[in-house]
C-alpha cells in the first residue's frame, strides 16, 4: 500500500465530500459510500494546522499545498499525506467546490 498515490476527492463550499475515486477507497479504507456527504475535514484531515483553511484558500481561486498533513484511515489510524486542493468551477467559472487530490508520504 505504501506505493498507492493519486487519490482524488472533491468537496462542496462546505467541506462535505461530494466525489471519492477508488484510489482513495484503496488509500484509506472508506468505500465511498462512508463519507459521501461527510465533512472532510472533520473526519478524514482531521488535526492538521491549516487545513481547515482549504476551501477558503479555494474560494479565493488559489491552490493548496499542504504537505505535512495527516489523514485517518478506516482503521482509525492517521496516516502522513500530502495534499493539493483547487478551486472546482462550473462550466460558467462559478465555484462550486474543492478537488483535493491526496498522495502517501512515506516515512524513512
Amino acid at each position: 500500500m505504501d506505493d498507492i498515490c493519486g487519490a482524488m476527492i472533491q468537496l462542496d463550499l462546505n467541506g462535505n465530500i461530494t466525489f471519492w475515486n477508488s484510489t482513495a477507497e484503496i488509500m484509506l479504507g472508506y468505500s465511498e459510500s462512508d463519507v459521501i456527504g461527510k465533512n472532510a475535514v472533520e473526519h478524514i484531515f482531521i488535526n492538521n494546522i491549516g487545513d481547515e483553511d482549504m476551501i477558503t484558500v479555494a474560494k479565493s481561486g488559489e491552490v493548496y499545498y499542504s504537505f505535512d498533513s495527516l489523514a485517518k484511515n478506516k482503521d482509525g489510524d492517521m496516516q502522513p499525506v500530502a495534499l493539493v486542493t483547487s478551486p472546482l468551477n462550473d462550466d460558467d467559472g462559478n465555484l462550486t467546490g474543492v478537488t483535493v487530490l491526496v498522495s502517501n508520504v512515506l516515512m524513512i
